[in-house]
This record gives C-alpha cells, sequence and structure tokens, in this order.
C-alpha cells in the first residue's frame, strides 16, 4: 500500500492524441503498474504509512512526520544548491549514471535508482509492413551531426523520416516507429530516455549514436552520461564519434534480423516490474 503524491493529473499518457513529457510518463505508468500488480494505493491523499513523492522535494508538501517514509523525485535538481535529501527515505535517480553524480557531486546520499516501467501494452510492434528504412530521432545535439546522419543514410540508399523531440503526439510517435525498420538515435543526456525505451518496446532497434559527457554546467560537472542508460546488445548498437558511425553502421544493417529489442524490455523494465521494484524499497 502506497500513497502517491503528485502536482500532475492521472491518466493524461492515455490520451495518444496528446503531447505527453517524461515526468507526466512516470506517473502514469507507475499508477498503470501499481494496478495490473493489483497493489493498493492513494492519489495526492496520504492514506498509508509509505508515499511516493513523484516531483522535487519543492514541488510536493508531505507532513512532516511522514517524510522518513517518503521517497521523493525523480523531479530532483540538486546542483548548485546545498539540497540533501536527508528528510527523506531516499531520493530517486532514474538510472546508475545519475546516482553516481547525485553522490559524487551533490549532497545527496540516500539515493534510489529505480526507472519507471515502460507500457509494453501500448507500445508494442505490430505486423504491418514497414513503409521506410529508417526513422531518426533527434534531441539536443548539434545540427552538423544531424547532417552527418542523414547524408550517411543518402550515400547508403536508406529512406527515412526525422522525429524531433517535442514536436509530435504519441499517436504520430508511435506510427512512425511501426512502420520503420530501425532507428537511428542522435540524443544528448537521458536520465532514463522514456521515448527511446519505448521504440524498443515496440520492437524497432536502434543505432545509437551516443554521448559520453554532461557538458551543460561547466567544467565542474562536466561527468559522464549517456542518452542510453538501459542498454544491451539486443537493443542494438552504440557508437559514440563520427569515425564508428561511418564503420559500424553497415554492420549494423547487416545483422538488423538478430536484435530482439522489445525482449529486453519485457524482461527488464514493464510496468509490472518496476511498480513492485519501487514497493520493495521501502522495506
Amino acid at each position: 500500500m502506497i500513497n502517491v503524491i503528485t502536482g500532475s493529473k492521472k491518466g493524461v499518457s492515455l490520451d495518444l492524441s496528446a503531447k505527453v513529457d517524461g515526468p507526466q510518463k512516470v506517473v502514469d505508468n507507475l499508477i498503470k503498474g501499481l494496478e495490473i500488480s493489483g497493489i493498493e494505493f492513494s492519489f495526492n491523499e496520504f492514506s498509508f504509512e509509505n508515499t511516493i513523492a513523484l516531483s522535487g522535494p519543492a514541488g510536493i508538501s508531505v507532513p512532516a512526520h511522514m517524510k522518513n517514509k517518503t521517497i521523493v523525485g525523480p523531479q530532483v535538481w540538486p546542483y548548485n544548491n546545498n539540497y540533501s535529501g536527508d528528510e527523506f527515505l531516499k531520493v530517486i535517480a532514474p538510472s546508475q549514471w545519475v546516482a553516481d553524480s547525485f553522490i559524487r557531486d551533490t549532497n545527496i546520499k540516500k539515493v534510489l535508482v529505480w526507472p519507471v516501467g515502460i507500457d509494453t501494452y501500448i507500445f508494442n510492434p505490430t505486423e504491418e509492413e514497414k513503409e521506410y528504412d529508417c526513422l531518426i530521432y533527434f534531441k539536443r545535439r548539434e545540427g552538423h551531426e544531424l547532417e552527418h546522419v542523414t547524408n550517411l543514410l543518402k550515400a547508403k540508399n536508406q529512406t527515412y523520416k526525422m522525429l524531433s523531440y517535442g514536436s509530435y503526439k504519441q499517436s504520430e510517435f508511435i506510427d512512425l516507429v511501426r512502420k520503420c525498420k530501425y532507428v537511428f538515435m542522435i540524443d544528448g543526456s537521458e536520465s532514463q530516455g522514456i521515448a527511446y525505451l519505448e521504440i524498443l518496446s515496440m520492437g524497432a532497434p536502434i543505432f545509437n549514436w551516443d554521448i559520453i559527457d554532461f557538458p551543460y554546467l561547466g567544467e565542474k560537472y562536466n561527468i559522464y552520461c549517456t542518452s542510453a542508460p538501459y542498454w544491451s546488445d539486443e537493443c542494438g548498437v552504440k557508437v559514440y564519434n563520427k569515425e564508428d558511425v561511418d564503420t559500424k553502421f553497415d554492420d549494423f544493417l547487416d545483422n538488423i534480423n538478430w536484435f530482439n529489442p522489445r525482449n529486453y524490455i519485457l524482461e527488464n523494465l514493464t510496468l509490472e516490474r518496476q511498480a513492485k521494484e519501487l514497493i520493495n524499497a521501502f522495506t
């Protein structure tokens, strides 16, 4: 039994005609996971002993006597301030690289690595015929990198379409992913990266031009990061520079039918698994 406290509405992600951001997906996917798992919860009411406050610490008011039984996050930004989260049971980091940074670079020490589950019921593959080769997923990267990718695809006679972060409705995202053979991902740092995990859940392998550091706060916080913190060889291929993009892309295409990205999600990041994992963090 758990209290789910949030400043967000419930169920927004179920409207596939809507544009939905990551924080809203965290709320809706956790609630759906709790419901499917038969775990009793209250929404925006303090009915039980344990609480998950899905926001940053400044965004939600938790009674003082309940804070030591409250897990808070993942919208926590502890850089350039003295926030420690000591009053709470734990602070959520959506992936290990975020947790490592919290512990090393901030005052937060009681960290729980917890990614929300992916809705494999909505984001599932279909048997419909593929209409084009590649979907480019582009977010917070340089224009010259995108140009390099499009030039490569043209040179390889690969047909492609492109999605830019924030520009699409969920229904458009699902339709484009289901009709492509694979995704070429050019993304900045992701604390979890729900969108690319939904791509994997729909069965599309990813050729990921990844990054290795987080430059947004200057040299003091130029830390290791990744655009895809949850990954295995089943998901596709990761590369880190233009040279590897050029040399490894052919191998990716040659082995496109070997990858099994949806299996990675089903084994590691389902709604039910992650809801139960969060509940177990209170014990």
